[in-house]
């Protein structure tokens, strides 16, 4: 047997045990297919677990299983225990015991040699474990305190033993993901939820799906195995690789970063067809007519996404989605303080725990502080494209081009780093192209804030919120009451989740002096502790321009900031005596605070204003440097500023209000609610405007912005037009 094991081995070009894991893992579709044949609830959890042991066991032998226990027992005590706490026990217990097994095994060097272990499926087993443990925790929350992922997962009732470990090895589905919630598993097993023959839409087909993934997989595989020998990664440490010239150099780092996706894109099309087929990952119909079913919650990966992104921005959309999701609501959301906005803290831990869960490799943090400046990058381009008028479709298009081509490039020369691991062999992959995936991001974020585009005009703010609105319906929704979010709001905030820098606590102007301490002192690091004693000619000269970059990337903020010289908002001061404040009402879904957020951080950051204020729909967000009286605490600001509200009376306001002078404002009705030291004052009437709330109910109400600038004369007929354009996004929406 293990000699037919090994001709099958050589005979397809990978090793016995990654031949195992391959025969395993294939299994996973008919197991999963013949669950839907278990007849009742408690079989079907029995026939879950079972099945996923004796596939770990053929995979990765015994040990596996005893891996597999150890996290598995700590979450279910945890939750059995100490309800209380077991959330963060688990938490922090199943994180340490994955770090060990990291650094005991060094996976990440077998994976790269072609072997495989247990890791992997450690991974993904140890986020099943803790967002069980979680959810149970929130299971003794209030719900009026919970976020609407917390109401939709939370566990009230302790999942039995054979329930807990049917949904954690369920069918050999935490070989490699997606990650899924124990109250979808326990909705699956129990045919409730989206999963009842009663609710609403036919019973989903499976198999028209399940072809595609498997047709899917089967080219994956098939470009893999046939591209591997022809870009072996031990190239970039061969003499050949470095006689090449620059650009064969720089084409060989794509090939490899293109070959090795298609590794990633194989596994997760067969452990697609597994939550398929077993109708695990039905994810609810859509709306057209006729129904379609949505498999959503299987989808791990949109290849054409990836290998087409029009902007870095869209990758980790499109990439290894359940895992981002998981990381949005366990650790991103869990660290925000209620009434507070997040901060940079909670962005840094998110991608620190992302890469610790991938491994302790030097080339894993090179590549996530690699990916947080092609984002950067991206989204520089990206606002310069938009600035287009759409009279110069030509010049669109090539900035569209150019966003392209600019993830292509820094994506494939960052991902070396995932591949090579070590940080020897990462610096010296990245130096042999002249750091070109560094520099390029670094000059485009350098001309990002010097090269600033023109404000929208109304005509242009228009158009996009119709086409934003059109694109929210036509989205997949669970046709049931207890559906959750809306996959367009869930994407929104995973956008804003993964690449919005300009976040409180993080000057994102100051990002590549950051960078630049990080890569300089890797070079340096890797210079007098990872090299050997002779260092050669071109490793010195590599590691000369690295560090010559790093200095360059280190004094580019002060560079940016002499060239652009001083804004307008530069230009004004803040009054002493105000306090800086940042409010909205509770009663708003994610995505209207999200709106609300975006509108006064662009028209503060847009205009000559310290201070905003929009009161529509029944709603209030202010934002800015405000003089609210000091015995008004923190919790009652908001009250504090609709008093004032009503007081002035602007709910039939019909024209602007324009006072560019203080002798007009000093003996206005307003005066108490405005900040010290207001020169003009603007206040923009917002008409027919929605009433906001979670019910999006319809109810036609006004509303109007409010903007105080500590400059006299603070805003042109343009910032006044353009403003009005901003009013009119709330009252289309």
């Amino acid at each position: 047997m293990e000699l037919e094991m090994e001709s099958m081995a050589s005979a397809i070009g990978v090793s016995v045990p990654v031949l195992r894991f391959l025969i395993c893992f294939l299994a996973t579709i008919p197991v999963s297919f013949l669950w839907r044949f278990v007849p009742g609830t408690l079989p079907k959890h029995i026939y879950a677990a079972v099945s996923g042991v004796l596939l770990s066991y053929f995979s990765f032998g015994f040990s596996s299983n005893l891996h597999f226990l150890v996290p598995m027992l700590i979450g279910y005590f945890s939750m059995l225990l100490y309800r209380r706490r077991c959330g963060v026990i688990t938490f922090f217990a199943g994180f340490g015991y994955l770090v060990g097994c990291h650094l005991y095994y060094m996976s990440g060097d077998a994976w790269k040699e072609g072997g495989i272990d247990a890791t992997g499926a450690l991974m993904v087993l140890t986020l099943k474990v803790i967002s069980c443990a979680i959810n149970y925790n929130d299971g003794i929350l209030k719900e009026e305190g919970l976020r609407e992922a917390q109401k939709k997962h939370r566990l009230l009732r302790l999942p039995s033993l054979i329930e807990y470990f049917g949904y954690c090895l369920c069918c050999g589905s935490h070989f490699a993901g997606p990650v899924y919630e124990m109250k979808d598993y326990l909705d699956w097993t129990e045919r409730k939820g989206i999963w009842s023959h009663h609710g609403e839409g036919p019973t989903p087909s499976s198999y028209g799906a399940v072809i595609k993934a498997l047709i899917q997989a089967a080219v994956c595989l098939a470009l893999y195995l046939y591209l591997v020998p022809h870009f072996p990664l031990s190239r970039f440490t061969d003499s050949v690789y470095e006689k090449w010239g620059f650009w064969k150099r720089l084409g060989y780092q794509y090939m490899c970063g293109f070959t090795a996706r298609w590794k990633y894109y194989f596994i997760w099309s067969i452990s697609e067809v597994s939550m398929i087929i077993s109708g695990l990952g039905f994810s609810g119909w859509s709306d057209s007519s006729p129904l379609k079913p949505g498999w959503d919650q299987a989808k791990n990966v949109d290849i054409l996404g990836v290998e087409l992104a029009r902007s870095a921005a869209e990758l980790p959309l499109v990439w290894n989605i359940q895992v981002s999701t998981w990381l949005r609501y366990y650790v991103y959301e869990r660290l925000i303080q209620k009434g507070k906005k997040p901060g940079f803290l909670q962005l840094l831990a998110t991608q620190t725990i992302s890469a610790v869960w991938h491994g302790l490799y030097p080339g894993y943090i090179i590549f996530f502080v690699q990916s947080a400046l092609m984002i950067a990058g991206s989204k520089v381009i990206y606002r310069w494209q938009q600035a287009i008028p759409q009279n110069m479709g030509l010049v669109k298009k090539i900035l569209t081009f150019s966003n392209f081509a600019y993830t292509l490039l820094v994506l494939n020369y960052s991902a070396v780093g995932f591949m090579v691991l070590s940080m020897r062999e990462t610096l010296a992959s990245y130096g042999s192209v002249y750091y070109i995936g560094t520099v390029v991001p670094i000059l485009v974020f350098l001309l990002g804030n010097i090269i600033k585009p023109a404000k929208p005009s109304s005509s242009t703010i228009a158009r996009t919120t119709r086409r934003t609105r059109r694109r929210m319906h036509h989205t997949i929704s669970v046709r049931l009451g207890d559906a959750g979010e809306p996959k367009q709001q869930q994407q929104l905030n995973l956008s804003v989740l993964r690449f919005t820098l300009g976040i409180p606590g993080f000057d994102e102007s100051y990002l590549p002096r950051w960078i630049g301490y990080a890569f300089g002192s890797l070079i340096l690091l890797n210079h007098f502790v990872g090299s050997s004693s002779s260092t050669t000619v071109a490793q010195f000269r590599s590691e000369a321009l690295g560090v010559s970059l790093a200095a360059f990337s280190v004094a580019l903020p002060y560079f940016g900031k002499f060239l652009k010289g001083a804004s307008p908002a530069d230009q004004s001061t803040l009054p002493e005596g105000n306090k800086q404040i940042f409010i909205m009402s509770d009663s708003l879904s994610d995505i209207q605070k999200e709106d609300l957020a975006w509108a006064t951080y662009i028209l503060l950051r847009n205009t000559n204003t310290m201070s905003v204020l929009i009161s529509v729909g029944g709603a209030l967000c202010v934002r800015g440097y405000w003089g609210a009286p000091e015995d008004v605490s923190k919790a009652s600001e908001l009250d504090w500023f609709e008093r004032q509200i009503q007081q002035i009376g602007f709910s039939d306001l019909k024209e602007t209000l324009y006072f560019p002078q203080t002798s007009v404002i000093a003996d206005s009705a307003f005066s108490k609610m405005l900040p010290r030291g207001t020169q003009s004052l603007l206040v923009q009437p917002v008409l027919g405007a929605p009433k906001l709330g979670v019910d999006d109910r319809q109810e036609i109400i006004g509303g109007f912005i409010l903007l105080a600038s500590s400059m006299s004369y603070a805003y042109s007929d343009r910032d006044r037009a353009w403003i009005g354009a901003i009013a009119n996004k709330f009252r289309i929406m």
